[in-house]
């Protein structure tokens, strides 16, 4: 197709890739017929190709995002944060799909499972500290609009680190800073510099200030 399309002039370049062409059709039809649960080979690794093509970009948008937006949705419906292989799936997409479509897979279908995770599985013990649920949501941090993680830790992350803060009985100040370093050293560059973000954690130094 690379070859011949230079040969071919506009009326026949759209009767083949132009949203009814006949090679989008096959391609469509392929994708309604990819079973993301099963299929070993991704859909990306044969979809982005065609990208490369004139007017594929425009007509993918219009005809095969929203369906392979819809499989992806299917196959994200029993998915656990535990299971890397949902944002291993969902990384080919982060830079074709438009902010809005994009938006619409992580609000629809991943950050429900994680807040579900902090809600029921999430517990800050500084005893005996299971870190897993907490980096089952820091793997996302780097394909998730930072709104959409800074609500998540303001709802479900901090008010449970500054209750077992506040109700430390006679702590250690040392174990105390130790503890309070160790977890903002989880936290990205760009999520400390984000003004909420940086009030939780200075709500917790004048908290730790109180001790001294």
């Amino acid at each position: 197709i690379q070859i011949w399309i230079n040969y071919l002039n506009d009326a026949a370049i759209r009767e083949l890739l132009g949203e009814n062409g006949t090679i989008v059709n096959m391609i469509y039809r392929a994708v309604c017929d990819w079973n993301p649960r099963t299929d070993t080979i991704t859909v990306d690794s044969w979809l982005h190709p065609w990208l490369r093509l004139p007017l594929m970009f425009e007509t993918f948008k219009q005809k095969i995002f929203p369906q392979v937006s819809n499989k992806l949705t299917i196959a994200l419906e029993y998915w656990h944060p535990s299971d890397d292989s949902a944002k291993i799936v969902l990384l080919p997409w982060h830079n074709i799909f438009d902010h809005e479509s994009w938006n619409e897979i992580i609000v629809r279908n991943i950050l429900p499972k994680l807040q579900l995770c902090l809600v029921n599985e999430f517990i800050v013990n500084p005893l005996d500290q299971n870190i897993d649920p907490f980096n089952w949501l820091s793997s996302w941090f780097d394909i998730i609009p930072i709104s959409f993680i800074v609500i998540l830790l303001e709802n479900y992350f901090f008010p449970q680190w500054i209750k077992v803060l506040q109700l430390s009985n006679s702590p250690n100040f040392d174990e105390i800073c130790d503890w309070y370093q160790s977890w903002k050293s989880l936290f990205p560059e760009i999520l400390i510099h984000n003004y909420r973000i940086r009030q939780q954690f200075n709500n917790a130094l004048k908290l730790m200030e109180s001790f001294v």
